[in-house]
């Protein structure tokens, strides 16, 4: 007779991503998939029934300082952002001015250095790409601009899309488009960790890797007005919880 099963794991793995981790009280809502949805993946609302995974979506705002003598010039409305970007106030500050030039520093929102830049050049560091316009008048040393980034939640984080075992396994462990998504707004879920967290950090998505971080440079998890937090911590790859309270 042929053998099954020869080696046993010493205890059984403690869930899944998208499992509801324990008997406290949960609230779980549906909604129609508008696109391919893992399991226990953050969804958004994107219409009255219809929900989709959430993104790490920022805008950028430039500005001048109003200190800055008239007509010396502008920086670009709305600088192009990508990886890597912080959400907060960038300042740029002129160093050494020259005629319709000079050479400028960028600082992120925790006031480090990320680069320096030339005016009428296109500048691009720290996940940032802008332009710095002279004006009728050269720059003065100190005279600073701004660039405002903000995370574009774009729409209202529902919560965590809960595994569901009736599906058939060759939808690798996702509800596909049009599936009726189950999603938890509250309680504590399984979630697989993108990075080394610890329990009662708050939660953020990292949509490249889809994944859970405790970096505030990614997706923030935010449902009902609060800001999710890790129930257990782990490293990366590690199956952790999450608690929507």
């Amino acid at each position: 007779m042929a053998t099954v099963q020869s080696t046993y794991p010493a205890g059984l793995r403690a869930g899944l991503a998208g499992m509801i981790a324990n008997a406290e009280t949960a609230n779980v809502i549906t909604r129609i998939a508008g696109g391919a949805i893992a399991f226990g993946q953050p969804c958004v609302r994107t219409g009255d029934r219809t929900c989709a995974i959430a993104d790490e979506a920022y805008t950028a705002a430039g500005s001048e300082s109003p200190g800055n003598a008239a007509n010396t010039g502008t920086i670009t409305d709305a600088p192009t952002v990508s990886g890597g970007v912080k959400a907060g106030r960038y300042t740029i500050t002129m160093l050494d001015p020259a005629t319709n030039a000079g050479q400028f520093v960028v600082e992120d929102p925790d006031g480090v250095s990320i680069g320096f830049g030339t005016v009428a050049v296109e500048f691009t560091g720290g996940g940032l790409t802008f332009t710095i316009s002279d004006g009728s008048q050269d720059f003065v040393a100190g005279e600073q601009l701004y660039v405002d980034v903000s995370a574009d939640v774009g729409s209202e984080v529902l919560g965590i899309s809960v595994r569901d075992p009736s599906l058939d396994v060759s939808n690798n462990d996702a509800f596909a488009q049009y599936d009726s998504v189950p999603i938890m707004t509250m309680g504590v879920i399984w979630v697989t960790a993108g990075a080394t967290v610890v329990a009662g950090d708050l939660v953020y998505w990292d949509d490249a890797d889809s994944r859970y971080t405790d970096l505030a440079t990614d997706f923030p998890v935010i449902v009902n007005g609060t800001h999710a937090r890790f129930e257990t911590g782990g490293a990366d790859g590690d199956l952790v919880k999450i608690a929507i309270r």
